[in-house]
């Protein structure tokens, strides 16, 4: 720029035939190097600027792209699990299939809660994913902003990114809303001795209201499966669910989605059993905090003895009945009312719960005892 300044000032201020005669080379030998200067100053600038924008992709995280054709059409709190958290989405572009999928949830500030175990070869049409949570969730169905992110080839790749509101307790598939009933249908499959065997199960609310009952008699076919109508289960009651079942080598129960096309599990118990008849009570307590402080239905007192009690975490307690009511089929509920151990008949010691708190020893003779487990 000081050339060009220069050269315009030496030609306003002489003569302008001379200029023209006897400085025109002049001029032209000067723009020629100023064009020579800044040719090697731009092309050393491409040069840097090429080098420097390589060096930065190659630092940079793998950024999301779109992912044509799919799209997540559900995400809610597992309602027995709160460390599980639930993913339904659909692929209707065929020529791409995700392979290896495993979706991440993160919350606004970009923060990793959990991920999903890859379980799949990829995602065809509706696919049903879980995500675990490094924390449980807390106890607050309020809607929160969150990011999920679809990551392929064992997390090698992210994909795509989603924004969306978490609102824990809805099924938005269902249309029931924020905190709405779950439609779900009971499912029974198992395999039997050549005689075959009955199956009984039935539903009840707190105050002992049939809501729904099913006998099966299964033939000699050995393999059994059956399945009730759909029935919407609130997620502010409190329900008994009684099944009874003869000799088996194995039996499951499911209380599936209703809605879903291609089914799915709330809720699952096998049996596997060589005795005579197996009888159990459940408790179903959506989300929790609706079947008391005990988690129970109808404490019957202090039936059976934990000791020691309180346990430290970690240590092992021991179960004393009388004898004329042995344990049978006994499991540990927490505050909640959620199951998190089976423990068998004739079994004589236990290891404790994996997290301090209070939990309930409950078997089918309606024993409902607290067990006390506190941090080492």
């Amino acid at each position: 720029m000081q050339w060009i300044g220069k050269i315009w000032l030496e030609a306003s201020t002489m003569n302008p035939r001379l200029f023209l005669v006897s400085d025109l080379f002049d001029y032209l030998s000067h723009m020629q190097s100023l064009q020579s200067i800044f040719s090697r100053r731009f092309n050393s600038w491409q040069r840097t600027t090429a080098i420097m924008g390589f060096c930065l992709a190659s630092l940079a995280p793998s950024l999301a792209q779109d992912c044509p054709g799919l799209t997540v059409e559900g995400l809610w709190l597992d309602p027995f699990n709160p460390s599980l958290v639930h993913v339904i989405c659909q692929n209707t572009n065929f020529q791409e299939i995700y392979s290896y999928p495993s979706w991440h949830i993160l919350d606004d500030e970009g923060n990793l809660l959990g991920t999903e175990e890859v379980m799949y070869f990829g995602i065809a049409d509706f696919s049903h994913h879980v995500i675990d949570l490094a924390l449980p969730w807390s106890d607050d169905p309020a809607t929160v902003p969150v990011q999920i992110e679809l990551w392929v080839g064992f997390d090698d790749e992210l994909m795509c990114s989603y924004e969306m509101d978490f609102v824990p307790r809805e099924l938005e598939w269902t249309g029931t809303g924020d905190g709405g009933c779950f439609p779900m249908v009971c499912s029974a499959f198992g395999y039997f001795d050549a005689e075959g065997v009955e199956v009984e199960v039935e539903l009840l609310d707190e105050a002992d209201n049939l809501i729904w009952s099913a006998e099966w008699l299964t033939g000699p076919a050995n393999n059994f499966s059956s399945q009730s109508d759909s029935m919407c289960l609130s997620q502010n009651e409190c329900f008994r669910f009684n099944v009874s079942v003869g000799t088996s080598d194995y039996f499951t129960l499911q209380w599936e989605d209703a809605i879903y096309p291609y089914g799915f599990s709330h809720w699952s118990h096998t049996f596997i059993s060589n005795s005579n008849v197996l009888d159990t009570t459940f408790t179903l307590d959506l989300y929790g905090g609706d079947c008391g402080i005990n988690g129970v239905f109808n404490p019957m007192g202090l039936k059976a003895v934990i000791y020691p009690n309180p346990i430290r975490l970690g240590d092992q307690f021991s179960i004393i009945l009388p004898s004329e009511k042995p344990l049978i089929d006994g499991w540990l509920s927490n505050s909640l009312g959620q199951e998190v151990m089976r423990i068998s008949s004739g079994q004589l010691t236990f290891d404790s719960p994996n997290a301090p708190g209070i939990y309930w020893l409950h078997d089918r003779n309606h024993i409902s005892v607290p067990l006390i487990v506190i941090a080492n």
